[in-house]
This record gives structure tokens, C-alpha cells and sequence, in this order.
């Protein structure tokens, strides 16, 4: 790559190839094809939620998934079919939990005041003399390492859902089922693992068709959740992930009456993305060659904990000169902020662009207005770019945030 392709671009930036988004969703699609025809899209809005790729979506024909009311009525005023959203989480307000139930959107409960919520709606239903009667999902919490024979420390465990162990999920299961306008539709069961294993999704389809099996419950679909890799090398690919999730299901559903959920963020999100980032400063420091740059760790990593980046660079001057260490620095005020340290490479040079890939999951939603107001998005096409967000303008900023008293 040459980096020079964004001299004249604003930076710090991040650049969106559609091309390769559509690229990303259509190899997912085409492993659902062959493994499980009968399936759902659900594009996490969480992991990216700039509009673009939401409205890109409804184009496609997908789903949306959305955990907040903010999240839900972006995908509406974005022209999200009702019927197409996914409502998940445990802090969906009472009214949008409602209007999406009742719009026939697929709401996956994940806490008791969801589940108090229906009771009371189903008592006054009654009152009603109603005779509607409407389909809800459950989420699941098993103890995925001892199913899967691993060694855990406390923190290994998800918060979401309801737990199979203790009973909970049995209660939730019970009183729904004695609900006369409330049916299980579907169970709702995603990890988020470090290692993204295949046989991780092998033991969650699994005991989704175990659990389906011992409460006798007819399902409309399984939602799987996300968090797979997705297109990197020497990781596992989709269809590896669909073929055991598959083989696991069909003992217990079939893809005739029962359709797979599979809601991707960060495996479809990485590669569309890259991170331009301009050279502002080298210097020395006890020994150690620090070059500064307009980016910073909090856009490209910021839970602070990447140990490397799929990074691309080149000096203007063409310069062969190599160099032993180089300290790559953000712009920051914070220790922090060193993202990472080239060595034997080409030494970089003041307005030198660097460019990080695979950077679109989880980047721009969590990116701070720290010391500079928002980042730059600009879109590829046709190998031209265009700007489709701009910083934070001061006087937009301030308006914001309460005026000028």
C-alpha cells in the first residue's frame, strides 16, 4: 500500500471501504447458505453504529440489533423495518420494550423487570378479553467453561441472561409458560470469549438444544449472538463456525421451522476500516527515538489492551535509512498513550502518514472527545474519498453541552 493515497486527507481519520463491508456480510451470508439456510442477520449496532452501515444494512435486506433505547430509535429514524430490529440488553425503557414487542420485532428478555413487565401486560390483556398473544425471547446464562471442561478464573463468566444453574432460567421459563398472550418464541444465548473458538459455539448451540429439549419448547429461532473472527489469517472462518453450530443444532431443530440468529460486529467491522494517523514530531529521549503522531491509542485501542496493529507506513522521502526502535506516540497527555514500537524499520519523518488496519470494531463508538473534539470519517469510492463525518465543530460542541450562559 502506498500511504500517500491520503496526503491530502484530514487526519487523525478513519477511512470506510464499502467494498469490503459488503465483502464481509456477503462470505457470512454464503456460510449461512450452506449450513443453515433458514437464517437471520442481525448487524450489532453497538460494535459501529455510524449510520451509514446501519442504512446500508436495511438496503441489504438484513437485521438490526440494537441494546438501548438511543440504539433502537437510530435504526427507526434510519428506516429499520419494526419486524427487522433484534432488541437485546438488560436496559430497554418500558415503552420501546412495548412498541418493538408489538411492532413484532424479536425482543430477547434479559432481566426480572422485563419479566414483570408481560406479566402485568398479560393480566391486563386479560382484563381486556384480549385475544392477542405475542412472541418473546429468553436469554441464556450457562456456565460455558465447565461445560467446556476449562479452567476459569473469577472473572470467567457472563453477567447476561438467566442463569441455567441456579433455576432462574427455569422460573422464567415456567411463568412465561403459564402466560395466556406471551409464547416463547426463541432462545438468545451469545459469550463473549478471548479466544473466539469454534468449539466454544459447538457447546452454545448445544446446550441451547439441550435446554430447548428439557423445558419441551418449540422455537421459532436461535440466536447465537456474535463475537467471531472474521477473514484474518490462521483464524477460524465462518464456515467452520456454521458447520459445527449447524451439526449441533440439527439434533434437536431443523432449519425448516427453526431459523439460526447470528448477530456479527467486530467480524465484519474490522477490515472495512482503516486509521490515518500524520507523523507531527520525532525526537529523542534518553536514548529512545519517540515519534509523535495526530492519532491517538484512545481511537484506535480504547480499552488498552491491543499488544500489536496491522500497520502500514512509509517515509515522503522514500528514505532507506533504517532505524533500531522508533516509539510510536499519540498526541495525548497521557502515558498511556504509546501505541506500539517499530524496530529495524524505515525512520519516519514530520507528515509521514501512517496507516492502521482492521480497526473499525469498537474504535469509533468508544473513541473520547479527549483533548480533540470527534475524528474524521471519510468513505472510499471509486478510489476517491469522501468526507461523511467531520470533527466536532467548538461552536457545535459548546451548544451541546449546554451553551453559553
Amino acid at each position: 500500500m502506498n500511504s500517500y493515497d491520503f496526503l491530502n486527507l484530514k487526519t487523525p481519520s478513519f477511512i470506510l471501504d464499502p467494498v469490503e463491508f459488503d465483502r464481509g456480510i456477503n462470505t457470512f451470508e454464503n456460510a449461512l447458505k450452506k449450513y443453515w439456510p433458514n437464517y437471520k442477520i442481525g448487524y450489532s449496532v453497538k460494535t459501529n453504529q455510524l449510520p451509514w452501515l446501519i442504512k446500508r444494512i436495511n438496503l441489504l435486506g438484513h437485521y438490526i440489533e440494537v441494546v438501548s433505547t438511543d440504539e433502537y430509535q437510530l435504526a427507526q429514524i434510519l428506516g429499520t423495518d419494526d419486524k427487522k430490529i433484534i432488541y437485546n440488553g438488560p436496559i430497554k425503557t418500558i415503552s420501546t420494550f412495548f412498541d418493538a414487542l408489538y411492532e413484532q420485532s424479536i425482543v430477547n428478555i434479559d432481566s426480572s423487570r422485563e419479566l414483570d413487565w408481560i406479566i402485568e401486560a398479560d393480566k391486563k390483556l386479560d382484563e381486556d378479553k384480549s385475544k392477542a398473544l405475542y412472541k418473546i425471547g429468553i436469554r441464556v446464562n450457562f456456565d460455558l467453561y465447565e461445560a467446556l471442561g476449562k479452567e476459569k478464573n473469577n472473572n470467567d463468566f457472563s453477567r447476561f441472561g438467566f442463569s441455567y444453574e441456579n433455576g432462574d432460567l427455569k422460573k422464567v421459563i415456567t411463568r412465561i409458560s403459564n402466560l395466556n398472550h406471551y409464547k416463547i418464541s426463541g432462545l438468545h444465548c451469545h459469550f463473549s470469549t478471548k479466544d473466539r473458538a469454534v468449539k466454544n459455539y459447538q457447546m452454545i448451540a448445544r446446550k441451547i438444544g439441550e435446554i430447548a429439549e428439557e423445558y419441551s419448547l418449540s422455537l421459532d429461532y436461535v440466536d447465537i449472538g456474535g463475537g467471531f473472527y472474521g477473514g484474518l489469517p490462521n483464524k477460524p472462518s465462518f464456515n467452520q463456525y456454521l458447520e459445527v453450530i449447524a451439526k449441533e443444532l440439527s439434533q434437536y431443530f431443523s432449519p425448516l421451522n427453526t431459523s439460526l440468529i447470528v448477530e456479527p460486529g467486530t467480524s465484519i467491522l474490522s477490515k472495512p476500516f482503516k486509521y490515518i494517523s500524520r507523523v507531527v514530531d520525532v525526537k529523542e529521549i534518553q536514548g529512545k527515538t519517540i515519534v509523535v503522531i495526530d492519532g491517538s491509542r484512545t481511537d484506535i485501542d480504547p480499552l488498552m489492551s491491543k499488544s500489536n496493529y496491522m500497520l502500514d507506513f512509509s517515509s515522503k522521502s522514500n528514505s532507506k535509512t533504517t532505524i533500531n526502535e522508533q516509539v510510536i506516540v499519540g498526541f495525548t497527555c497521557m502515558e498511556l498513550d504509546r501505541i506500539t514500537t517499530l524496530n529495524d524499520s524505515v525512520k519516519l519523518s514530520v507528515n509521514d502518514i501512517l496507516v492502521f488496519n482492521n480497526i473499525g470494531a469498537y474504535t469509533m463508538c468508544l473513541s473520547p472527545n479527549f483533548i480533540q473534539y470527534g475524528t474524521v470519517v471519510y468513505f472510499k469510492e471509486n478510489n476517491q474519498y469522501r468526507m461523511i463525518r467531520d470533527k466536532i465543530d467548538i461552536n457545535e460542541y459548546i451548544k451541546m453541552n449546554g451553551g453559553i450562559k
